[in-house]
């Protein structure tokens, strides 16, 4: 593997939190990522149960998991009395969908499929009050208690990150990351395997080769996970990526990777059973 041991350059500072929301809640230059965990099953009893776990983070997966809104504003509304952040991936890039979620109290979201600055910039605004953005402003939050946060308060305070996951997007990637309001730079590495015709193991050791119709072509700039560090910690943004193998985790804690989803709760209770009924005997189901 090309990733070394030696922890991240500390000498880059964050930008403040107004033009990159979110970068202060990341650990990219200490060497200590965040760890999440992600929930697929749309449980407000399962997210309080990954909150009090000591995850850093909490992600509700309302793109490949079950969540919707009124699944994503139950767990929000039962949590809140937690401290620990809890974000939302949103189903896809569009302003009512993140202005919707963030009404409904996330800390932030995750953007799936920006493959362009252009992506990013619409991202971002959907996230942020005017004049740096155009959300709407509906303060559904006063109706269940909660104070309802000034605009700047609002604006400083939101975990925005993006994500890439394409070919398309690591070519734009100085851009996307340069993009003001971009907290962190979040990694789907399957999806990003599959678009660039390896896999996620190849992308670990590999020297940022991309194999396309069947022929190898040299990738930008080295081993191309590698790059997403360098260039978040470049523009004083945080770096993200998901794994439920234990193998990787470690190999992107090596990378300077600065908050890895580490788990989903169905990668949990799956390993949690599995475990035990091995420990009884029991041979684990195929597949």
């Amino acid at each position: 593997m090309t990733q070394s041991d030696t922890p991240p350059d500390t000498t880059v500072p964050f930008r403040d939190a107004t033009s990159r929301n979110g970068s202060s809640y990341d650990d990219s230059f200490s060497g200590t990522p965040l760890l999440g965990g992600w929930s697929m099953l749309a449980s407000s009893a399962v997210v309080e149960l990954l909150l009090r776990s000591g995850f850093d983070w909490v992600c509700l997966d309302a793109q490949h998991g079950q969540y919707d809104d009124g699944a994503v504003t139950e767990a929000l509304a039962m949590t809140r009395h937690l401290e620990t952040p809890v974000l939302v991936r949103v189903v896809a890039n569009d302003a009512a969908v993140i202005g919707r979620t963030l009404d409904a109290g996330a800390a932030g979201v995750i953007v799936p499929m920006v493959n362009s600055a252009a992506e990013a910039e619409r991202a971002v605004r959907a996230c942020l009050y005017p004049p740096s953005g155009d959300r709407s402003r509906g303060p559904f939050e006063v109706h269940r208690g909660r104070d309802f946060p000034s605009v700047e308060e609002a604006n400083a305070s939101l975990q925005i990150g993006v994500m890439v996951e394409t070919a398309r997007a690591l070519r734009n990637l100085e851009e996307i990351a340069a993009v003001p309001g971009v907290g962190f730079i979040f990694v789907g590495p399957l999806d990003l395997s599959i678009d660039l015709g390896t896999t996620i193991d190849d992308l670990l050791d590999g020297d940022g080769e991309v194999i396309a119709d069947g022929e190898r072509h040299p990738g930008p700039g080295g081993n191309q996970l590698e790059r997403v560090v360098r260039v978040c910690r470049d523009n004083g943004i945080g770096s993200g990526i998901f794994t439920t193998n234990p193998d990787h985790l470690a190999a992107f804690r090596a990378m300077g990777f600065g908050r890895i989803a580490a788990a989903t709760d169905v990668s949990l209770l799956q390993s949690a059973a599995g475990d035990l009924l091995a420990g009884q005997g029991r041979n684990r189901p195929a597949g």
